[in-house]
This record gives C-alpha cells, structure tokens and sequence, in this order.
C-alpha cells in the first residue's frame, strides 16, 4: 500500500475506474465511466448532458469550480457545514442513487469488470429510470424484442 502524505484526502482507491453521475431532479439518472476526474473531464460532461441555462448542485469538490462557464448555474453545497441549502437543495438523492446502485451491482456481480463497466452502469440506470414503470417485465420485454441479436 502506498504512503499517503499527512493531511491529504483520496477520492477512492488507485487503479478503479472512475463513474460520474448526473441525476435529474424528481428524474432520471445518466452515469458514465471517465477516464479521469479533472476539471475539464467533468466540463465536458456538463456541456453534453446537462441543459444549457440548468442549474447543476454539487459539493464543494474544487474540480467542480469551472462548471459555470459551461453554461449551467452551478451551486456548491459546503458538506463540512451543512448537507441542505438555503433554498432547499441538496446532492442527497445523487448520493441515495450511488449507495442503491453499488449494493446491487456489488450483490449480483461480485467483481466488476472494467471491459463491460458501461454495461454494468446502463443496467442500473435502466433499472433506477423505469422503477416507477407499472409491468417491469413487459418493459424489458419490449425492449428486447427492439434491440438485434449480436452474432
């Protein structure tokens, strides 16, 4: 195991992949697998996922600090201080995603291969976007039968 130098944080253990995640308010969930997690990384997805004009709630993480010149409203969320903004937002249900999605991945799957992360991820997003669906099973039926067989 590596030294870490006194008084620095980590953000997951070396050699995993990182997942961002964007979540809708009272809507659905986009996460993607990045090559890293520098700003402008994290820019990029802003830019191609998230509405122009939209506002984007994170916490105080200061690789989020260029996300306003992408064209969203960023508010950062002091977690060291407060978990509720003054006008009611949170990263709550974010967070609520992330702990439902790992505990299920991690039940089913064990070991989570980086080849067919994506998979992984696309499966989960399905699930936590179409939970609310009325018949579970027709709906993935239907959208097997759109979808042709690999050979």
């Amino acid at each position: 195991m590596g030294e870490r130098k006194k008084g620095t944080r980590g953000r997951g253990a070396a050699g995993k992949t990182p997942v961002v995640g964007v979540l809708q308010r009272n809507g659905r969930v986009r996460t993607i697998a990045v090559p890293n997690v520098k700003s402008k990384t994290l820019q990029y997805l802003v830019k191609n996922h998230v509405t122009t004009g939209s506002t984007v709630y994170t916490d105080c993480w200061k690789r989020y600090s260029g996300l306003k010149r992408k064209g969203c409203i960023h508010s950062a969320i002091d977690h060291t201080r407060k978990f509720v903004s003054e006008d009611g937002m949170h990263t709550n249900s974010i967070e609520g995603y992330w702990r439902l999605s790992k505990h299920k991945l991690y039940a089913r799957y064990h070991k989570i291969s980086q080849k067919y992360l994506p998979d992984y991820l696309a499966e989960s997003d399905f699930k936590f976007n179409e939970r609310c669906h009325g018949d579970f099973i027709r709906l993935v039926l239907s959208k097997l039968l759109q979808v042709p067989l690999r050979g």
